[in-house]
């Protein structure tokens, strides 16, 4: 049975304007030599680049100064092997160093392709024959990194294609861990997963009726790490369930 292909005139191209922000450091040495040069500055400098930097970032981002606090405290341990007094450094000293520490980083730049096409959750305020869908697609950034991003749209009763303006803000994903697990759903989840009885239960004997993520990991240690055996599989924490 032939299927009959109907071209439209609808395009997808990348936005290499949409970005993400990341930490970056260019060893301890030059990381150093950055940081001496930013001591080295007085308040109003430090005050009149910062503000010359959030107004470059500010509209790309959601909360940026987040982000510049973080990576300050990436690098605090070096600061602390410099002959600096740790409670006189300014909190926007503390932000213009986070800044220099940071890059954005383009999600779509090198390649934009594998489109794949599923109808949205949310079906509301349509007219009759509408559909509104959510297309995925693979994007490349420099250093061929790969991530997954989206486009919403809605198809008419004619099938066109009409795509929804999409945001320029983008986050980096944040890994959080569940903060208490169940050990007998545990114990289910490696029977589904098919572990051998005799680790399963090696895993969860050091364990109490409920645990962390951490926990898991130091019963892990414990039973096998220290005793010279070995695991074949790995525990990632998306497979516990609370």
């Amino acid at each position: 049975m032939r299927v009959p292909v109907i071209r439209k005139q609808v395009h997808f191209l990348p936005d290499s304007s949409r970005v993400v922000a990341r930490y970056f450091m260019n060893g301890d040495q030059p990381t150093k030599d950055m940081l001496a040069l930013v001591f080295a500055m007085n308040e109003s400098d430090v005050h009149i680049a910062l503000n010359q930097t959030l107004r470059e970032f500010a509209y790309r981002h959601r909360n940026i100064t987040l982000l510049f606090k973080k990576h300050y405290q990436n690098v605090v341990g070096l600061i602390e092997q410099m002959p600096v007094k740790m409670d006189a450094i300014s909190e926007e000293r503390k932000l213009l160093i986070g800044s220099y520490l940071t890059m954005e980083y383009s999600l779509e730049s090198t390649a934009f392709f594998n489109p794949s096409i599923i109808p949205d959750i949310d079906q509301s305020y349509l007219e009759e024959g509408e559909l509104r869908v959510i297309i995925s697609f693979r994007a490349t950034g420099e250093g061929h990194i790969s991530s997954i991003v989206f486009r919403r749209a809605i198809l008419d009763r004619n099938n066109d294609l009409h795509l929804m303006t999409i945001g320029k803000s983008m986050d980096i994903a944040k890994v959080s861990q569940k903060t208490s697990y169940h050990t007998g759903r545990f114990v289910e989840k490696m029977k589904e997963m098919k572990i051998p009885e005799k680790y399963s239960k090696a895993i969860v004997e050091n364990l109490p009726d409920h645990f962390d993520y951490y926990d898991l990991k130091n019963s892990y240690r414990y039973s096998f790490i220290n005793s010279g055996s070995v695991v074949p599989f790995n525990f990632p924490s998306d497979t516990l369930l609370a």
